[in-house]
């Protein structure tokens, strides 16, 4: 009796796991991409943040698995922690809908959903389909399992130890929100706790009062499996699932004083004991996100005073989340990310440095511009690896075309930033010989670098916006910086030949740079040509 009992309680809960996983996955392949761009305006539109948040759980069923798969997002780097914090108040708002149904009985109904998700799963040809399928087949099997667990409390209550424990928790609130905290955190759903509160209530097992602080307590267990799951993520990933327990602990401090009154509003609502749980659940939940929307960016800012930034310890992307390899297009996105992060750092740390070094010279700069060297090479390793295995995924062939050529951009910028590495070099020699270029000479290199800088940052800029008006401009400007570069070999050949000691003295200094620069140039054609498809 005793076993029977026990393998109907895991069996259902097995059911009810394994439905969020199967429904969790479908939903997340069957449109992550829209997840994610409306993910992106959250931080704009708060209401638009918990909106999608409530819908995107009561569709999984499960907040658990929405909170895990922000993590995810954020651990990407494709969302910030501020972002989502709206969605995780409407996320716990969503998983009170499966409650309210299992109060409604639909659970005697649940197999209904499991054919034609079993269906589209196996049958489907196109794969949005089947995933949609998946989605179907994983409600099904949710319900379902929550509907073996309503079933194993019956036999249940004749257990002496369980009727122990109920009496226990009963009359002490703390230690019922700690028990139910963690048996949702073992448990990894929030809703499967609430149901089994809701079994307890229907067979008279539990009172109200003694329902309440489980139901608190399921609510703060459910964010232990996103706490973990970001442990080995970045420390945006950390700060939110961190904001995700506090939101959910400052909840439970909120109603604990107040469960005598709360407790008299539920049962003012209705008599029906699964309907008062499933109130319960709602009205916690509401009043989280109710007093704490307004309070989201105070939030931000303390998960930032706990969990303050910390310096990288070693080049490493930061974008290239194999857990997105199976979506092409954002994984490409993301690609796309890594590589204008390549830019950002040539342009800052080798680029923009690189005239007032070759004039003045600086001790520090050399050590600073080979670790930029090193992570541009280790970044466009990376790279090339995350676009190998990317292609093992089946591309269509416009991604394909996209992958190509990113990676034919990763490879100019990592060749620029060597050819940057070569000029700052040269800074060694003009202090080692003690000479400096002509006056005439500098202004004629300068004038070639704000040109050539130029159009670097164009070709830049129509990468950032896929703008091929832009990228033509570069490709059409080559010819003048040639001149340009033809204009200053002449005019410095004149200066020697005119007997200036200086130009005559430094002549190799002067031509490494003109023709440098011509090589960066370039390399930005070559970036631009990548980007209106020419490769």
């Amino acid at each position: 009796m005793d076993l029977g009992v026990v393998m109907l309680l895991a069996g259902g809960l097995g059911f009810l796991l394994y439905g969020v996983h199967v429904a969790a996955s479908g939903l997340e392949r069957v449109a992550h991409t829209r997840i994610k761009m409306a993910l992106e305006t959250t931080a704009r539109w708060p209401i638009a943040g918990v909106a999608l948040g409530f819908l995107m759980t009561a569709l999984m069923q499960s907040s658990t698995a929405v909170s895990v798969m922000l993590v995810g997002f954020v651990k990407a780097s494709l969302l910030t922690t501020s972002q989502t914090l709206a969605v995780l108040l409407g996320s716990g708002l969503g998983t009170t809908v499966a409650v309210q149904l299992i109060a409604f009985r639909v659970t005697d109904y649940a197999l209904v959903l499991v054919v034609p998700g079993v269906v589209l799963r196996v049958f489907a040809r196109r794969a949005r389909m089947a995933n949609l399928g998946s989605v179907i087949l994983g409600s099904g099997l949710i319900f379902y399992g929550m509907g073996l667990m309503l079933d194993a409390v019956e036999p249940m209550r004749s257990l002496p130890f369980f009727r122990e424990v109920l009496v226990g928790l009963s009359n002490n609130p703390i230690r019922a929100i700690l028990a139910a905290a963690v048996f949702a955190a073992l448990a990894h759903s929030s809703a499967a706790t609430v149901a089994l509160v809701m079994a307890l209530a229907i067979h008279a097992e539990i009172s109200l009062a003694g329902a309440l602080p489980l139901i608190v307590g399921a609510n703060v267990g459910t964010t232990g499996t996103a706490l973990v799951s970001s442990l080995a993520g970045s420390r945006e990933s950390q700060r939110m699932a961190l904001a995700n327990v506090l939101f959910k602990v400052f909840g439970a401090l909120l109603v604990l004083p107040l469960l005598g009154p709360w407790e008299q509003v539920i049962r003012f609502s209705t008599s029906d004991p699964a309907r008062q749980v499933a109130h319960a659940h709602t009205g916690f939940n509401l009043v989280v996100l109710v007093v704490l929307l307004p309070l989201s960016p105070f939030f931000s800012r303390l998960v930032r005073w706990i969990l303050p930034g910390v310096p990288a310890e070693r080049p490493v992307p930061l974008y290239l989340s194999e857990g997105v390899l199976d979506v092409p297009e954002v994984a490409l996105g993301q690609v796309k990310k890594e590589v204008l992060r390549m830019a950002d750092l040539v342009r800052r740390n080798l680029m923009s440095p690189l005239i007032p070094i070759l004039r003045s010279g600086n001790p520090g700069f050399m050590a600073r511009a080979e670790e930029t060297e090193h992570t541009l090479d280790v970044l466009y390793r990376s790279i090339v690896t995350y676009l190998a295995q990317l292609s093992q995924k089946g591309l269509a062939p416009e991604a394909s075309l996209e992958g190509v050529k990113l990676l034919y951009i990763s490879n100019d910028l990592e060749h620029l930033g060597d050819t940057c590495m070569q000029m700052a070099s040269i800074s060694r020699k003009t202090q080692d010989w003690g000479m400096d270029l002509s006056r005439e000479g500098w202004i004629e290199i300068e004038d070639m670098y704000h040109q050539v800088e130029a159009g670097f940052d164009r070709a830049i800029s129509a990468l950032a916006d896929g703008d091929t008006g832009m990228a033509r401009r570069v490709i059409q400007d080559q010819p003048l910086v040639a001149r340009l570069e033809k204009r200053l070999r002449y005019t410095h050949v004149l200066r020697i030949q005119e007997d200036v000691a200086v130009s005559r003295d430094t002549s190799e200094i002067h031509m490494d740079l003109i023709y440098g620069l011509l090589r960066i140039n370039q390399h930005s054609v070559s970036i631009a040509q990548a980007v209106m498809g020419i490769i």
